[in-house]
Parts: C-alpha cells; sequence; structure tokens
C-alpha cells in the first residue's frame, strides 16, 4: 500500500515514528564519537537517553531521575552488571528540541555493584 492510500491519521503516525527515528539515530551518532576506547571490551553500552522538553514537568523530570537512579542501585541490576563480561558503558544524554541535547553524564564504565551505586546521574 502506498503511504498517499493510507488514512490521515496513518500517515501522520507514519511521519512522526520516522522522525523520531531519524532524531534516535542521529544521537546514537552524534554520543558514538565520545565513547572511550575502552567500551570495545564491555558487554553493553548502554544510553540512557530522557526527554527534558517543556512537556516534561519537574514532577515528571525528578521521579525519571529517581527512578535511573534506584535502578542502578537495585541487586538484580547490581547483579547483572557484575555479570556481563567486561561490564557496562553507560551515559545519560537528554534533548528538548532539535537544536538542544546534551550529554550530562559522560560515558562511565561501570563492572560491579559498588560502581552501579556509584553511577552518578547528575
Amino acid at each position: 500500500m502506498q503511504s498517499h492510500d493510507r488514512p490521515a491519521h496513518q500517515q501522520r503516525r507514519s511521519g512522526a515514528k520516522t522522525g523520531r527515528n531519524a532524531a534516535l539515530l542521529l544521537m546514537a551518532g552524534l554520543l558514538a564519537d565520545g565513547i572511550p576506547a575502552r567500551a570495545a571490551g564491555c558487554g553493553l553500552e548502554l544510553v540512557l537517553a530522557m526527554d527534558v522538553s517543556r512537556s516534561v514537568v519537574s514532577a515528571e523530570f525528578d521521579l525519571q531521575m529517581n527512578g535511573l537512579a534506584a535502578a542502578f542501585r537495585d541487586p538484580e541490576v547490581a547483579e547483572a552488571i557484575a555479570w556481563s563480561t567486561g561490564g557496562v558503558m553507560a551515559t545519560v544524554t537528554q534533548w528538548s528540541g532539535e537544536q538542544s541535547q546534551s550529554q550530562p553524564v559522560p560515558w562511565t564504565h561501570l563492572t560491579d555493584a559498588a560502581d552501579a551505586a556509584a553511577f552518578d546521574l547528575g
């Protein structure tokens, strides 16, 4: 089925999805430049991407940050990091628009529960 044959609401959804995917690929490409050489030996590279646009109120932002912090302190997450060959490289990126992206937490090598608990989310 050609895109012009689809109902208007499906065309909009498809366009939004394409734009979102393009933005994610762009962010991944921008962040890839900052990955330390030692990441080649890690088991997982984790990008925690957060929307911090005006549509996210401060209570939602706090919920995101507190949830991420709690997740890294969870014993099961810490155990998974410790069991991952070479550990985990993690970073946080935030965006609020096409021209506004930042990486407030640099790539950090996590290898055990202590690293996970100390992971500073900014």
